[in-house]
């Protein structure tokens, strides 16, 4: 054993010798790859990070020389954007990975642990 302990210095070891001598006499198989699937849906296609539109946030700006000129302008600034990480259980229903966002993710009885750990360690600045 060394002094990180009895982990993968001792298991490797012994899973190797085991595999080697159960597969010594073994024929070599070959398997076809699978098809690749385009998923495009966040956590499954890679992506964690979600940006959302902030509608509700969209000011209106009406520059005040104009409002003394009696010629009033607006502007409207683009939405602003949020970014949001949460677990893949906020995006995935186990029971339907491929289907639509849940749209009660906590109904998930594991939910709240996943979240909870994904939220506490969320200090990403973006």
């Amino acid at each position: 054993m060394t002094s990180q302990g009895a982990g993968i210095s001792a298991a490797g070891p012994i899973w190797h010798q085991f595999i080697a001598r159960t597969m010594e006499n073994q024929p070599i198989e070959e398997f076809l790859p699978p098809d690749p699937i385009e998923v495009s849906k966040i956590m499954l296609d890679g992506s964690y990070v979600m940006e959302k539109d902030n509608p509700a946030e969209t000011p209106i700006i009406i520059g005040s020389e104009e409002i003394l000129n009696n010629t009033v302008k607006s502007e409207i600034i683009p939405p602003a954007v949020s970014k949001e990480i949460h677990s893949i259980l906020y995006y995935v229903d186990k029971n339907n990975p491929r289907g639509e966002i849940p749209s009660n993710p906590s109904a998930d009885l594991q939910f709240k642990n996943w979240e909870w750990a994904v939220q506490a360690n969320n200090f990403i600045n973006f």
